[in-house]
């Protein structure tokens, strides 16, 4: 039975390897120390330490020069056996258990750096972008330099069968300057892909792919969490983030294996929007939508905030949504004709279109015989005891999509003649995005502003998680 492979640490051992280099006869000696410094300037470029009269303290400075560069240790390990084979070894032994597995070699990444010095941060960031996708993470602003855009497309996963993503990258950004396939970049790619063994064939896609110069035009994002209560702890809820597109592409993102209280919740839950924010492509709109069980359609999801940036509802638009009714085959038929309904009045007012829920005793006749698509309450559910449940569940039973109400409530007549002002020209199709613009005109000089506690439910049928577009019986 062969041995187990070694264990990844999480950082090489700085006693090791100063210990490793120490004992080279080449590194304790100043001008052998002074040689491999001046190699390895040579090889992965500017590198910023402290020389010193003390071997010890010199072989610590220049190990953490080397930790701070992408692959860094590796390349101190390469240069080193140029001169101690018998140290560099030991060292590249040391540096495996601690990096992955560099793919490109250190004269590599030092002439790809030089390249990518010459082209301006908008065309790496476009060529970055074409390589990993719409849904690949974003260039954090403190991660824009070349040397970070490496070692992240280094590190990045491609679809089988493509050529390397580094290898993608550079020929997409050769395409974006306009450079000749025989030019610099070119020359590269060709290279690295000779030393890989790329096949020819992912070569050529690769360039044809970057030929094409892929654009990608806007398309909405839904960043969707689905709140689920627990079984054991009933003020205890699982959370679940999922991507969903439009063109019905998406990913699972998050799901919690220990159930949250709603505080932990709502940090949670701001901090993935945070992050989404980040991970978009360049003009793509961002909806979030909270999944929630019919007790819970009165949380005020919009005002979640971290405190040091404004509610998630006033960045972004915040609809919620009903995971009982996606889970309900036997609603979905009504459900999906009354949204086609919706669809057809996309230009129709949403000041026209309300349908005010005025009596509650005779809610279900009132819905059956007008046939709405956007329901509005002047005093809806809210989590200060509110449910309105015989309303909400006539509402859900006769698959209106679309419910718009006050959480505070107050006079009728008052609340509606407000949420009518502020809707103002807005059609059916922009109602969910002029929410969020009425919840920012909320501001604290007016505490009374419908915007501060305005709820939408806002239900495609369309974009469910792909376990729930299901059909109900003809």
């Amino acid at each position: 039975m062969s041995d187990p492979p070694p264990t990844r640490s999480r950082r090489l051992d700085l006693a090791e390897a100063v210990a490793i280099l120490a004992d080279s006869p080449v590194l304790a000696d100043a001008m052998g120390r002074s040689m491999v410094i001046e190699e390895l300037r040579h090889t992965v470029g500017r590198l910023d330490f402290a020389r010193s009269a003390s071997t010890r303290a010199e072989l610590v400075s220049l190990i953490r020069a080397c930790a701070a560069q992408p692959h860094g240790l590796a390349a101190l390990a390469e240069v080193i056996a140029l001169f101690d084979p018998h140290a560099g070894q030991r060292l590249r032994a040391a540096v495996e258990l601690t990096e992955p597995h560099a793919l490109l070699r250190a004269d590599e990444r030092h002439t790809l750096l030089e390249l990518l010095a010459r082209a301006a941060p908008a065309d790496i960031a476009a060529a970055y972008r074409s390589t990993v996708g719409r849904l690949g993470p974003a260039l954090a602003p403190a991660a824009d330099t070349p040397d970070a855009v490496v070692e992240l497309i280094e590190d990045a996963i491609g679809p089988p069968g493509d050529a390397p993503p580094v290898i993608r990258f550079v020929l997409f950004l050769a395409a974006r300057l306009h450079e000749a396939p025989s030019g610099p970049l070119g020359e590269w790619a060709a290279a690295v892909a000779h030393r890989l063994a790329v096949p020819a064939d992912q070569l050529r896609r690769a360039r044809e792919a970057a030929a094409d110069r892929p654009s990608y035009p806007a398309m909405l994002t839904c960043l969707q969490f689905e709140l689920t209560q627990d079984g054991i702890h009933r003020d205890r809820y699982l959370l679940i983030a999922r991507i969903q597109r439009e063109d019905h592409t998406g990913m699972m993102w998050f799901a919690d294996d220990q159930p949250r209280r709603l505080d932990d919740v709502r940090r949670q839950t701001v901090r993935l929007v945070t992050e989404m924010s980040g991970r978009l492509a360049p003009g793509d709109p961002l909806r979030v939508e909270f999944f929630l069980p019919s007790s819970l359609l009165g949380l005020p999801v919009d005002r979640w905030s971290d405190g040091g940036e404004p509610s998630i509802g006033v960045r972004y638009p915040v609809v919620v949504r009903s995971i009982d009714r996606a889970h309900s085959i036997l609603l979905r038929r009504r459900w999906e004709l009354s949204w086609r309904r919706l669809m057809a009045q996309r230009q129709a007012l949403a000041a026209d279109a309300a349908h005010w829920l005025e009596r509650p005793a005779q809610i279900s006749a009132s819905l059956s015989a007008a046939e709405p698509v956007l329901v509005a309450m002047a005093a809806g559910p809210n989590d200060r005891g509110r449910h309105c449940g015989h309303e909400v569940a006539a509402v859900l039973n006769a698959g209106v999509p679309a419910m718009l109400w006050s959480r505070n409530g107050g006079d009728p007549g008052t609340v509606r003649r407000a949420i009518a002002d502020q809707l103002g020209p807005v059609t059916m199709a922009d109602l969910w995005r002029a929410v969020t613009r009425i919840r920012a005109d909320a501001t604290p000089a007016d505490p009374h502003h419908v915007g501060h506690d305005l709820s939408l439910m806002w239900d495609d049928p369309s974009l469910l998680p792909p376990t729930q577009r299901l059909s109900a019986p003809q």
